[in-house]
């Protein structure tokens, strides 16, 4: 709840004071740079956001690289007003939108290149479930969590949970979470 409170002060910030970067964003960008990498970015993404939040750095980091399409998915109303406003601040009105729901766009879930799951999201297997009979075959997810001490600031993950998908750890050092890069087997 801290950190939803803080990503909304902080896109009002950087609307209201004509700002575009922020040290907010360093890290997560460091941590995007290094998941992006290893997927290898398509040229045309199409990339949901789950969890994206009213400062979603990681969906604007990519928005802004050419030709991707991306989709922040939030259940708060307010983060989705403060997110869309920061969007058009920042000049991203073509490639980024927010939704309500993961299925309340089931064309784009099915078109999606990469699917990212916040660490702050705790029903991530629950998420995993409800759209593998809806995304594509080469669909990529980034799965974001903590576990052991990193679960004070973020969701777990059970590993065990993904018996029936490939897995791949991606653990940066000094990351304040966890990723894993799920795809089907």
């Amino acid at each position: 709840m801290a950190l939803g409170a803080l990503e909304k002060v902080r896109a009002r910030d950087i609307c209201s004071q004509n700002k575009t970067d922020s040290r907010y964003a360093a890290l997560p960008s460091a941590s995007l740079r290094e998941e992006w990498n290893r997927l290898q970015e398509p040229r045309e993404a199409k990339v949901m956001f789950i969890g994206a939040g009213a400062c979603p750095v990681s969906a604007i980091k990519i928005a802004e690289s050419a030709s991707s399409e991306v989709l922040c998915v939030d259940i708060d109303e307010e983060a989705i007003r403060y997110g869309t406003d920061l969007a058009r601040h920042l000049g991203l009105d073509d490639a980024f939108r927010y939704a309500k729901s993961h299925l309340s766009d089931l064309a784009f879930a099915a078109s999606a290149t990469h699917i990212f799951i916040a660490s702050l999201v705790p029903e991530k297997l629950d998420i995993l479930r409800e759209l593998r009979p809806i995304f594509r075959a080469d669909c990529r997810f980034v799965v974001r969590y903590g576990n052991g001490l990193k679960s004070l600031y973020n969701y777990p993950l059970d590993i065990d949970g993904l018996k029936d998908w490939r897995a791949e750890a991606l653990n940066g050092a000094g990351s304040i979470y966890d990723t894993m890069i799920v795809s089907r087997p």
